[in-house]
């Protein structure tokens, strides 16, 4: 690349094949291997009729640290993650290494600070990209892995086609916090996958991974796995929650939210897709809170024992078998 380095050299254009569309941003996070979307992939691949996934090859340029950059990369066979957590995610593997640095990951668990400032680059109406800024909101999302950022709105510059992939980024010391996947309320708010929740790839350092070694006060091991088999769990039971007839029906929903115990009203949204909010739903009382039973015991309430009521008990077991009494 050229030697006019800028701040954004280790963010790049996703392409399609023949350079005259721009499909979404993908973030150097060591040497040679850069993180992006999966859904950019498979927008990058549209219209060449070819399969998204492990091999694919997607075009690459670099506008804001030179224009004249091109390069191809290819996803690795084990960093394509569609339908599994977490869920919107693709390692590519660049076709020659480059002189930048890559992104700085910032400390582990940083990225699910709340309240924490955040800026990111990105959007296809500009050679050089628009800046948001937000602040992370917590965990949700249509994945409980996501982080919502609720956006800056002043300069009227919201999230839109374009964005994902984008690296989320600390405002202060840049510190690469994970990459832009959603957009929601009319592009005011974002979710972005943290950085730390990529499995490991063959050739990626440690820092660019999810961090391998037990927190202080977690356990080891054994606390880890049941925090990652907790998360399944709860994807599994909001799943069953937006099923039932009380969360698709608005009226019904509205009634049970208005119903649901002290703070969760205020730190959820009714009027969200029902799988998004049945998400923040469930994290929220089982892990903020400790008041998952209590809330499906309302639920059930409305159900009167339905048969999608008592695939969400059945779904809810191992929540609740771990909840402090």
């Amino acid at each position: 690349m050229s030697n006019r380095t800028r701040e954004s050299d280790w963010q790049f254009r996703v392409i399609d094949d023949d350079g005259t569309r721009m499909c979404g941003a993908a973030v150097l996070v060591s040497a040679d291997h850069l993180l992006t979307c999966a859904h950019v992939v498979q927008t990058a691949l549209a219209r060449t009729g070819r399969e998204a996934g492990p091999g694919s090859v997607v075009h690459l340029d670099a506008p804001r640290g030179d224009a004249r950059w091109r390069a191809t990369a290819t996803v690795v066979p084990d960093g394509w993650w569609e339908d599994t957590s977490p869920w919107d995610a693709a390692v590519l593997r660049l076709d020659h290494a480059v002189t930048v640095p890559p992104a700085v990951p910032a400390p582990d668990g940083d990225a699910r600070t709340p309240g924490r400032p955040v800026r990111f680059v990105g959007g296809p109406r500009a050679e050089a990209g628009y800046w948001i800024t937000g602040r992370l909101i917590g965990t949700g999302g249509t994945h409980n892995e996501y982080v919502q950022i609720d956006t800056d709105s002043a300069a009227g510059i919201t999230v839109s086609k374009g964005y994902s992939g984008s690296g989320v980024r600390d405002l202060n010391s840049g510190d690469l916090l994970g990459i832009v996947t959603e957009k929601g309320s009319s592009g005011r708010a974002g979710w972005m996958i943290p950085l730390d929740i990529v499995p490991p790839v063959p050739g990626m350092p440690r820092s660019a991974r999810r961090s391998t070694a037990p927190r202080a006060g977690t356990g080891g091991g054994a606390a880890r796995g049941r925090r990652e088999a907790g998360v399944g769990a709860l994807t599994t039971l909001a799943r069953e929650v937006s099923r039932l007839r009380t969360l698709l029906i608005p009226d019904h929903r509205t009634e049970f939210y208005l119903a649901l115990p002290s703070p969760l009203p205020g730190r959820l949204r009714a009027d969200q897709d029902p799988f998004v909010f049945s998400s923040n739903l469930v994290t929220l009382a089982h892990r903020d809170y400790a008041c998952l039973r209590e809330v499906l015991t309302r639920l059930d309430d409305r159900e009167q024992g339905s048969e999608g009521m008592r695939r969400v008990w059945e779904a809810a077991g191992p929540l609740l078998g771990t909840e402090e009494t």
